[in-house]
């Protein structure tokens, strides 16, 4: 046997029923044809569906006095109700005046420029044009001096760029920055076994030879006794008398002379001669061709 539930709708007779009971049933008509979010509120003995907002207003509140409400008007509490304020003119301020008064417009003090004027400090001087009216002032950057100097390290962002007059290198001593153009105070001399500054020793300093601190360069050094190449010929034994002719002696020029002058020759003889002087030239012979290499022949004798 199976059982089954079935909803039936009483018959009511109006006639049967209180007030009350059918001011329920109109309630209840009422809130099953309402609307989502909707309330139920009497109006001229009817009960009708109504919004939040239709029921409950701001100014419907026992405190709130609200008179000809407007755009951009405020609300403040005067101590008994909340009553509104007009929206002031373009510009002016919202002032309170205390404790127990109620808030104004007031127009915003903007001043008046009676005068301008500058004081000249620290090299920095400026004129003023119109200062009465509408100023404008015109600096100078004169010399600077300075009221303090900060010392320790020098910190530089990004570029600097230093007068087109100074010419040198930027360095610091004791916190003062400065520009100097000799710069060999700061570096050391140089030693056989540390780097540093080192000065170029000329040719007669090279000859001498006893100098460990100064650098020989390659002009210095062609120029000194230890660039030079000596070579030595006998041309005739002591004991036999000098005979005249071109080709007495020869001397094959070695590979390493290659590139050197002859910037000297000295010519001597063991006794001289009691005839003539005797007269000694050096040729040199390349590729077939002869050439004299002294100017002036090596002359011994009176």
């Amino acid at each position: 046997m199976s059982s089954r539930y079935e909803k039936h709708t009483p018959v009511i007779q109006l006639d049967e029923i209180t007030s009350i009971e059918e001011d329920l049933l109109a309630e209840l008509a009422a809130l099953a044809n309402s609307g989502a979010g909707e309330v139920i509120r009497k109006e001229a003995g009817h009960f009708v569906n109504s919004t939040v907002s239709e029921v409950f207003t701001f100014s419907s509140l026992s405190d709130v006095l609200i008179t000809g409400a407007a755009h951009g008007d405020l609300i403040y509490f005067n101590g008994t109700n909340w009553v509104n304020l007009p929206a002031g003119p373009s510009v002016y301020i919202l002032q309170t005046q205390g404790v127990g008064s109620a808030p104004v417009w007031n127009s915003v003090g903007l001043g008046t420029v009676t005068s301008v004027s500058v004081v000249t400090a620290n090299g920095v001087s400026a004129t003023v044009d119109t200062p009465t009216t509408t100023p404008s002032l015109t600096f100078t950057l004169g010399a600077i001096t300075p009221s303090s100097v900060v010392t320790g390290a020098l910190t530089a962002t990004g570029a600097t760029t230093l007068a087109v007059a100074l010419t040198g290198v930027l360095r610091a001593d004791a916190g003062l920055v400065s520009v100097d153009t000799d710069v060999t105070d700061l570096v050391t001399a140089a030693s056989e076994g540390a780097a540093g500054k080192v000065e170029l020793a000329t040719a007669a300093e090279v000859n001498t030879g006893t100098d460990n601190t100064r650098a020989v360069s390659p002009d210095s050094l062609s120029q000194s006794v230890m660039g030079g190449k000596y070579a030595t010929f006998m041309l005739f034994e002591s004991s036999t008398s000098v005979s005249t002719g071109d080709g007495i002696a020869a001397f094959s020029v070695p590979a390493d002379f290659n590139g050197m002058n002859l910037v000297a020759a000295l010519a001597t003889v063991h006794t001289k001669g009691i005839t003539n002087t005797t007269d000694i030239q050096i040729r040199r012979r390349r590729a077939g061709v002869a050439a004299d290499m002294l100017s002036t022949k090596i002359t011994i004798g009176d």
